[in-house]
C-alpha cells in the first residue's frame, strides 16, 4: 500500500520484547543504514550489498555517478554538505554547478561554475575533511581567480590569458607598469610589484573614471606614480610616491604639467 518499497526494522531484546522501532527507511536508507549487511540483502538491486565501491575515473575530485555531491579521498566517498547537514547535487541551483575538488590532505576545496546571471564567476567552498562546509568566498571573476592563487590550486586557466597563474611580468612598452595585468602592478628588475594603498587596496583601469595610471618610475626607495585626469580633472596630473614594496606614501595633488615639472617630476613626461 502507501509503505509499498520501504521498511522498518525492529529493535528486539533477547525475550522478545521490541525495544525501538527504525524507519519507515527507502531502500537507500537501508543500504545507508548498513542493513543490506546485516540482513544479506540488496534493498536497492544496485547488485552490491552495502556501500558499492566509489570511483573518480575523470579525475574531478567527485565520486561518480550517484545523486548527491559526494567527495573522493583514498576510494572512499564523504558526503558534502552543509552545517546543518543539507547536501548538494547539480539540481540544488540553477545558477550554479560544482565541477571540481580539490583534496589539501586536511580537507577539501571545492569549486563552483556559475551560470544565468553568475556565468564566468566562479565560488571556492573550503570544506573539512567530514565534508562539511566551512568557509566561502564569494563570487569572484577570472581574474580575481588568478590573484587569489586558484590557477595554480586548480591548474586551470579561469582568465583564458592563455597561462596557468601569473604571468611573467613584462614591460614591452617601457611605461613603467606590467603588460596586461588586470590591477596596475608596478616593473622592476623583471618583477611585478602591486601598487595599492595602506589598507591594502588595489586598482586598474576601472577604479575611477576621473583618472588612470600611465606611467611608472623606479627611484631609489620606491616609485613615483603619474595619474592622467579625465572629465573635470583633464589637463591635470597627480604624483603617488610608493615605497619599494608599491604602497602609496605620499599624493602630491592635482596639479598642471608645468607645476609638476617645478615639483622636480618633468621626469614622468619623457
Amino acid at each position: 500500500g502507501r509503505y509499498d518499497g520501504r521498511y522498518l526494522v525492529w529493535d528486539v531484546a533477547s525475550d522478545g520484547v521490541i525495544q525501538q522501532t527504525n524507519g519507515w527507511f527507502t531502500a537507500e536508507q537501508m543500504m545507508e543504514e548498513g542493513y543490506e549487511t546485516s540482513f544479506e540483502r540488496d534493498f536497492n538491486d544496485d547488485d552490491y550489498l552495502g556501500a558499492p565501491p566509489v570511483f573518480d575515473e575523470d579525475g574531478d575530485g567527485f565520486v561518480d555517478g550517484g545523486g548527491d555531491y559526494r567527495l573522493f579521498r583514498d576510494g572512499v566517498a564523504v558526503q558534502l554538505r552543509h552545517r546543518r547537514g543539507r547536501t548538494y547535487s547539480d539540481s540544488s541551483s540553477r545558477l550554479w554547478n560544482a565541477t571540481s575538488v580539490i583534496d589539501d590532505g586536511d580537507g577539501f576545496a571545492v569549486l563552483l561554475e556559475g551560470s544565468g546571471r553568475l556565468a564566468d564567476q566562479f565560488v571556492v567552498w573550503d570544506v573539512g575533511s567530514d565534508g562539511v562546509i566551512t568557509n566561502s568566498n564569494g563570487w569572484y571573476t577570472g581574474d580575481r581567480m588568478l590573484l587569489e592563487g586558484y590557477e595554480t590550486s586548480f591548474d586551470r586557466d579561469f582568465n583564458d590569458d592563455g597561462i596557468i597563474g601569473i604571468p611573467p611580468a613584462e614591460d614591452a612598452d617601457g611605461d613603467g607598469l606590467v603588460d596586461g595585468a588586470g590591477a596596475y602592478r608596478l616593473f622592476r628588475d623583471g618583477e611585478a610589484v602591486d601598487l595599492q594603498n595602506r589598507s591594502g587596496r588595489t586598482y586598474s583601469d576601472l577604479s575611477s573614471r576621473r583618472w588612470d595610471v600611465t606611467k611608472a618610475v623606479v627611484t631609489d626607495d620606491g616609485f613615483n606614480v603619474l595619474l592622467e585626469g579625465g572629465g573635470s580633472l583633464t589637463g591635470r596630473y597627480l604624483v603617488w610616491e610608493t615605497g619599494a614594496d608599491g604602497v602609496i606614501t605620499r599624493s602630491n595633488g592635482w596639479a598642471s604639467s608645468d607645476r609638476l615639472t617645478q615639483m622636480g617630476f618633468g621626469d614622468l613626461f619623457a
